[in-house]
This record gives structure tokens, sequence and C-alpha cells, in this order.
């Protein structure tokens, strides 16, 4: 019995696996890293936050309106106005214990600022709202007698329908 040697095509042939070039290296050693650092800071601090929001109510000449509220409530009220005005909340700080910032964006991309300050201990609140770089009265006060409205539904309750 003969065998016949079969000669194996290039094809399959093991190819040496080649190093990583310096350009490669330089770039995951040093480019990378110093691009991901940034953004691990992406979170502001209550301060700026704040800071923002006092320059775009300035700036847009914001909307304010008073209302009566338990200070446990207005995370919730805030959440429900902000999807019922076709916004998203991106962040929220409590510079100090009487003062909430919340950071929204609206469906167009553009900034909107709400902050809800305790005025008085029997559940007075003052909400301040900027919506976009140049103001927009209708959805600013839309925005603002959402939260107002859901803050008086929910005032002495722990729940009531979002409805």
């Amino acid at each position: 019995m003969t065998t016949m040697a079969i000669d194996t095509p290039e094809f399959m042939r093991r190819q040496p696996v080649p190093t990583p070039s310096r350009h490669f290296l330089f770039f995951l050693c040093l480019v990378f890293p110093a691009w991901c650092i940034p953004l691990a800071g992406c979170a502001a601090p209550a301060d700026t936050l704040q800071a923002r929001a006092r320059d775009a109510h300035e700036r847009a000449g914001a909307t304010t309106l008073p209302g009566r509220a338990d200070w446990n409530d207005i995370d919730a009220a805030v959440d429900l106005a902000a999807s019922k005005n076709e916004m998203a909340v991106e962040g929220s700080a409590s510079p100090n214990d009487d003062t909430r910032v919340y950071h929204l964006r609206t469906v167009g991309d553009e900034p909107t600022w709400v902050t809800v300050r305790r005025i008085d201990d029997a559940g007075g609140v003052e909400i301040t709202v900027s919506v976009g770089r140049f103001g927009s009265r209708d959805q600013e006060r839309s925005l603002a007698e959402t939260i107002r409205a859901r803050l008086q539904t929910l005032r002495g309750r722990d729940y009531a329908p979002a409805g």
C-alpha cells in the first residue's frame, strides 16, 4: 500500500500572528486612557447643577409658580411632569436641604432646568422652570403647572393615581 503525500494548500497553512504595531500600542496606552478619564467625571456636583440652573433661569427669564407640597413628593412630581411634557430627567441634586435642582431634556434636545425651593415650614414651595436656551413660556408654564398639580394631588397622601 502506498501513501500519497498531500500538499496543504497555501491558505490553510499556519500563518504567524503579527505583533501589534507601535501606533496601536501608542493609542492603547496613551490616547485611549486620556480620552476615557474625562468621561469618569460626567456627573456634576450639586453646586454646579445649581449654578447652571441659576444661569439658565436668569438668561431665559424663567417661569416661577408658588405651590404647596410635601417635600418628599418633589422627585415623583417632577418625574411625572417631565414624562407628561415629553421630557426626560437627566440629573438632579440637592445643593442644600431647602432646594432641589433638576436637569431635563426636551424631545427637541433643549436643556430644561427646574428648581424647587422650600419657602416655609408649612409646605410652601417655589417652582422655577426654564426651557431651552432662549426660553419657551408655553412649555415652562405647562411643566410648572403639571408639577404643581401633581404636588397638590400628593399633598397629605402616600400615593395617588397618576392620571
